[in-house]
């Protein structure tokens, strides 16, 4: 009976195996391969090569290499967090778009692991081949024209005969409505040391523009103020916002270093200008200049200095280090510096962006309206109150004796606004040539008014005698 069932069964599976449709049963054993690619679909890591770039300039396209399991199955997902500053396609290609960061994120859908990785795009570097390219450049960007600068330092050291010395130069700009440079000069001349500290401020507050000269070490010291209106009456105390946007935005020290190397005489110019990474260009040169009126000398000057800029292709540094050499250190004959040369002044020069970011106005240290007066306690005329007949009420005899804040600059800046006689009398009247003139006896109230605020007026009784 057994033997009989395994005969019917060994038959069944025979007539199944040979029915058209059906499928037949596989006796081999799977290969090594297949054995791999069933056990090892998924891979179980996932990562961007350390190898690949964290930058790329504008409109350069990189493909992207992604580590995983070299036998997993996997399918790669690229995305970018910032589609309008680096784009990336389906095969790992990003290309910069704008100026700008994005984070470039890849996802493997089978194992759901992902991997980024952050780009930068940046602005090309320009391309140089003479000074006058990179004086053209430095002037087209002007870095404060555009008031989008927090602060710049500038540090200049200088030696020469009778001169040495470092000055720093600070700018800082608030919101754009305020400049602030400060200046800082130590320095030793024809054998005397000297200090020297000062302070330049426009500042556009409460529909005004201050314009403010501050020296710090007794020196001359300034200050105006006009009013912010759309149409100005043409007088000296009105200014259009523009204007004022222009004049507080004005201090451009790296359009300053441009005027001053093409101001450089030179008959000859040898420049060699490298482009380094980081965004920095490297110049070394020379420049000669042979006297017209004396062939046998010559002005020689050895340079070099750097560029170094932002991603956005604006400058964010400038260094120079310069050496002038005396009248008869250069070999006019063989074109070459003299064994013994001898150098007369040298200088070094750093001009940095030290903060991008404008400075916000509540943290400006400068009170425009300090300098201004806002009240006039005393007053006097020829310091007796008293004028002879015959003469000009002049403003020049005025004396402002005290007045608040103690910090104003323009207690000389006023007016004569109004002159009260006695009842009937003529003692001082105003003549349509000479201005003001004393005429009879008596007394008369003069008000005078500040011209920075007119309503600031303080009147003085002044005695008119023969």
């Amino acid at each position: 009976m057994k033997k009989t069932l395994l005969i019917i069964t060994a038959l069944t599976v025979a007539f199944l195996a040979s029915c058209d449709g059906l499928p037949s049963i596989q006796t081999s054993s799977p290969s090594s391969d297949e054995t791999s690619q069933t056990s090892s679909v998924i891979t179980s890591y996932l990562r961007f090569k350390d190898d690949n770039v964290d930058s790329i300039e504008l409109d350069q396209s990189v493909k992207l290499t992604v580590e995983y399991d070299v036998n997993a199955m996997v399918n790669l997902v690229f995305s970018s967090s910032q589609t309008l500053i680096c784009s990336v396609d389906d095969e790992g290609t990003i290309k910069g778009i704008g100026i700008g960061e994005a984070t470039i994120t890849v996802k493997d859908t089978y194992s759901n692991l992902e991997d980024s990785i952050n780009i930068e795009v940046i602005a090309p570097l320009p391309e140089f081949t003479s000074s006058d390219q990179i004086v053209s450049f430095i002037r087209e960007t002007s870095v404060l024209k555009e008031s989008s600068i927090g602060e710049i330092s500038h540090v200049e050291t200088s030696k020469n005969d009778y001169y040495d010395g470092t000055e720093t130069i600070t700018i800082k700009n608030y919101d754009g409505d305020a400049l602030i440079r400060e200046n800082e000069e130590t320095y030793t001349s024809w054998g005397n040391e000297n200090t020297s500290s000062s302070t330049d401020a426009r500042i556009i507050q409460d529909d005004k523009y201050y314009d403010l000269t501050l020296d710090n070490t007794g020196g001359y010291s300034y200050a105006s103020v006009y009013s912010i209106v759309d149409f100005p009456d043409g007088s000296s105390s009105q200014i259009e916002l523009t204007e004022a946007k222009e004049r507080v935005s004005s201090f451009n020290v790296f359009g300053d270093i441009a005027n001053d190397i093409a101001s450089l005489n030179k008959t000859k110019e040898t420049i060699e200008i490298t482009k380094e990474t980081n965004q920095l260009v490297k110049v070394n040169g020379e420049y000669l200049n042979q006297w017209l009126g004396d062939p046998t000398k010559s002005d020689y000057e050895t340079f070099n200095y750097s560029l170094e800029f932002k991603n956005d292709g604006t400058i964010l540094s400038f260094t120079l280090e310069s050496y002038t050499y005396s009248d008869d250190s250069y070999d006019l004959i063989n074109n070459c510096l003299k064994e013994d040369a001898t150098i007369t002044s040298q200088t070094s020069i750093k001009v940095e962006v030290t903060n991008e970011t404008l400075l916000p106005m509540e943290e400006m240290n400068i009170v425009p309206t300090d300098y201004f007066v806002s009240e006039i306690i005393e007053a006097n005329y020829n310091t007796n109150n008293q004028i002879s007949i015959g003469s000009t009420l002049s403003t020049y005899n005025f004396n402002i004796t005290k007045y608040s804040p103690s910090t104003a600059l323009d207690s000389e800046d006023f007016s004569i606004i109004n002159v009260e006689n006695e009842p009937g009398g003529q003692q001082i009247v105003e003549d349509p040539i000479w201005g003001y003139e004393a005429q009879s006896e008596g007394i008369a109230k003069v008000t005078i008014a500040m011209d920075n605020n007119p309503s600031v007026t303080y009147t003085i009784e002044i005695t008119v005698v023969r």
